[in-house]
């Protein structure tokens, strides 16, 4: 055994001396590893203690569950020895119209950011933006916390449980981001009458998860319809211009500057906001 300094967090700890020669960059733990690999990468390690009781860390589970990917790989063995290690990360994509999201929570939270080309195209101006973390703690805590399921996630999603045992202003925050992941807001101008109309959704493949924020709405004294699509997927949807507004503001009527949030629907939510006259 010899004792080396951790390339990370520069704390002395000792090792077998053969390790040596399987890796420059040795880490005192898998998460100090983590973090080092996060950083030669560009990104920011996540303080999980620091963000795991902020609003904005509900807002990302909100965004996980929607459009996140959560990846458990299989075992594997290294070095061709027994000990067995799994490749876990978290990913976020979304559209480049997007990509302020993805940066404003790798500043605010951690994770890692990169810009993808079109597969098709190879135009970068077209192509996606992911957010990406395989920091253990954080994945761990998630898991946990949640019971997210991380197998077929789009059809098995069911955090109900979790999210009843939230706060009102944890739950605004979680609601927000399942809505920046899944929902839509469509404007239709009517250029003869010289107004707006629109409409909101939110829709999903899993019937648990939109029972749930059907209940949620209900909760908060804001009619919302639903319906199923192709005996697949579920949708819930506010036509009615006071029924949409009503939702919207509950949902970015008291946002902050230090508040995440994506700002294409925002900026939607303003136009309408602007153009709604109660009647």
């Amino acid at each position: 055994m010899i004792k080396i300094k951790c390339r990370n967090c520069g704390k002395e700890f000792s090792i077998y001396k053969y390790r040596l020669n399987m890796s420059k960059d040795i880490c005192c733990s898998r998460k100090c590893g983590a973090e080092l690999t996060t950083r030669r990468n560009g990104g920011t390690p996540i303080n999980v203690d620091k963000i795991k009781n902020s609003n904005n860390f509900y807002y990302l589970m909100g965004l996980i569950s929607t459009d996140g990917y959560i990846h458990v790989g299989l075992p594997k063995i290294k070095h061709n020895r027994k000990k067995l290690s799994i490749k876990r990360y978290i990913r976020i994509s979304l559209a480049r119209k997007d990509k302020d999201i993805l940066y404003k929570i790798k500043d605010v939270i951690g994770g890692n950011v990169k810009d993808y080309p079109n597969r098709k195209t190879g135009l970068n101006s077209i192509g996606c933006t992911v957010w990406e973390t395989s920091q253990n703690d954080f994945i761990d805590h998630i898991l946990k916390t949640t019971n997210i399921q991380y197998n077929n996630k789009t059809f098995n999603l069911n955090v109900t449980e979790w999210f009843n045992g939230l706060s009102p202003i944890q739950k605004l925050y979680y609601i927000r981001g399942v809505f920046d992941g899944d929902g839509g807001i469509t404007i239709h101008k009517n250029k003869t009458l010289n107004s707006i109309g629109w409409n909101t959704s939110i829709i999903t493949a899993s019937l648990d998860f939109i029972n749930m924020l059907i209940n949620y709405f209900k909760s908060c004294n804001i009619y919302t319809r639903y319906k199923e699509i192709n005996k697949k997927y579920h949708y819930c949807y506010w036509t009615k211009k006071q029924f949409s507004v009503e939702m919207l503001d509950h949902i970015y009527g008291n946002i902050s500057n230090d508040d995440l949030y994506i700002n294409r629907k925002y900026e939607k939510y303003k136009i309408i906001k602007d153009n709604y006259v109660k009647t």
